[in-house]
């Protein structure tokens, strides 16, 4: 007697797998930022200078010189401020000739001659030739007042713009699983 056998043959389960990749994107949008500089502020005073003109002498010389006296006094005064006019040039000369020293003779001659070389600050001091009248004026030292103002500044900080698109899996199934049987050897003798 001949014994049946079974044939069984399987076929996997193939599953087919397809992935798109995910996408990110982060943009950084830049700050933006203001500064205002608000302008300084500046003051300049100027006091008025004072003037005096004294007349004492001419009121008492009225009448009371007469043309020889006259003509002496301005001789005497001419006389004075030319002797006053070389002093000085030669003063400066020695300036100039000592030049090999060192500094600026030119530059220290001219402070020498300007305002700010008297601590009075006189622009104008003397007499009226002969008249006796003396004018003086001061001059008022400026005033100058700076106040700065400060630097506004604002910033503005932008947040980042965020794009995600996920990833995505597609499954789908390429082959089916099967089990095939069979009987294999079995003959039925079926005209008995």
């Amino acid at each position: 007697m001949q014994l049946a056998s079974l044939s069984m043959r399987s076929t996997p389960l193939l599953l087919n797998l397809q992935s798109k990749q995910g996408k990110q994107e982060i943009e950084q949008p830049r700050a933006s930022m203001e500064i205002k500089q608000e302008a300084a502020i500046l003051e300049i005073r100027q006091p008025q200078g004072e003037l005096q003109i004294d007349s004492n002498e001419a009121r008492e010389n009225i009448d009371m010189r007469g043309p020889l006296r006259r003509s002496s006094d301005n001789a005497e005064y001419g006389y004075n401020k030319v002797m006053e006019a070389i002093e000085q040039a030669g003063v400066e000369g020695d300036q100039l000739r000592a030049f090999e020293r060192g500094g600026n003779a030119i530059a220290e001659i001219a402070f020498e001659k300007s305002i700010m070389f008297s601590g009075e600050g006189v622009v104008a001091a003397g007499s009226l030739i002969g008249d006796g009248i003396e004018i003086r004026y001061e001059a008022k030292p400026v005033e100058i007042k700076f106040t700065p103002r400060g630097a506004k500044i604002e910033t503005t900080v932008n947040p980042p713009v965020h794009k995600y698109t996920p990833a995505k899996v597609e499954a789908y199934v390429k082959q089916w699983n099967r089990l095939d049987i069979e009987v294999v050897g079995l003959n039925v003798d079926v005209a008995r």
